[in-house]
């Protein structure tokens, strides 16, 4: 058995500065920003008659048969068809320095997620993001700076820029605890995207295998359940482990940690068309 902690984070300021990069990804952000009108069936009241409903009434009325009254036909919104929650691998590697800047991986993570944040708000995506690190089986962190159904606003900022990274990277335990999460929603699509910068560990365990076969067990039992999840692995040296937890196709590699909020962008575009 493992132990979670869980929680929903207040946030503190942060000393990192970065330069948002430019849209690239138009066309699907505004697809998915578009909230079809839908004509919503046997309401209350309306601007017109459900045909169908209207038939019932009549024959139920004939019939001494206590008519219901939901007989209209309005004008409603359709619901989001996806609900995405960005997983967060929050370990001590996320603190290295990436090449060529003065920016840890974890400024990027948090640049990359306040973007995406921004730009689906207000769409029919449904986002969450959480992140997790482990420090033995005995104590899972796992936080969440932004769930289903809210808004990224200035208090949701300071949760994101105040993550701090630290420990090891306990996957399998983070999944099953996000993968319930998720199971909530009621979109008929379900995913979560794992951000990632390498395999799964934890001091405990020195068979890197277990953590890897517990990781794609966990990947399993959420698919079982409809919950889709698919990785989007930041660096060289994730690939090979990411392919054996989540299968070919199921995941992404951004060799280059400067570009992962464009990578970020193309791999939900690819999930999205899924």
């Amino acid at each position: 058995m493992y132990r979670i902690r869980a929680f929903a984070l207040v946030g503190e300021s942060a000393n990192a500065h970065w330069r948002e990069p430019p849209s690239r990804h138009g066309k699907w952000r505004a697809a998915l920003r578009t909230d079809r009108s839908v004509r919503l069936r046997r309401q209350w009241q309306g601007d017109e008659l459900d045909l169908d409903a209207a038939i019932e009434w009549q024959v139920d009325r004939r019939s001494s048969r206590d008519p219901g009254q939901r007989i209209f036909r309005d004008a409603g919104r359709a619901s989001p068809a996806l609900s995405l929650l960005v997983l967060v691998d929050l370990s001590e590697s996320c603190n290295d320095l990436v090449a060529n800047t003065d920016l840890r991986l974890l400024d990027l993570q948090k640049q990359a997620l306040r973007l995406l944040a921004k730009r689906l708000d207000g769409s029919t995506m449904r986002l969450a993001i959480h992140g997790f690190h482990s420090d033995t089986r005995k104590s899972i962190s796992y936080f969440r700076m932004l769930d289903f159904g809210a808004r990224l606003d200035s208090g949701g900022e300071r949760a994101l820029q105040g993550l701090r990274a630290a420990y090891s990277t306990r996957l399998g335990a983070a999944l099953r605890h996000a993968s319930g999460m998720v199971a909530h929603e009621t979109n008929a699509r379900r995913v979560i995207v794992v951000l990632s910068d390498g395999e799964p560990s934890d001091i405990d365990v020195h068979d890197r295998e277990y953590l890897l076969e517990d990781a794609r067990h966990a990947v399993h039992e959420a698919r079982r359940n409809r919950v889709n999840v698919a990785s989007l692995v930041v660096g060289d040296t994730g690939a090979a482990s990411a392919r054996a937890i989540y299968g070919a196709g199921a995941y992404a590699v951004a060799r280059n940690p400067a570009e992962l909020p464009a990578r970020l962008f193309g791999f939900l575009e690819r999930l999205a068309r899924m």
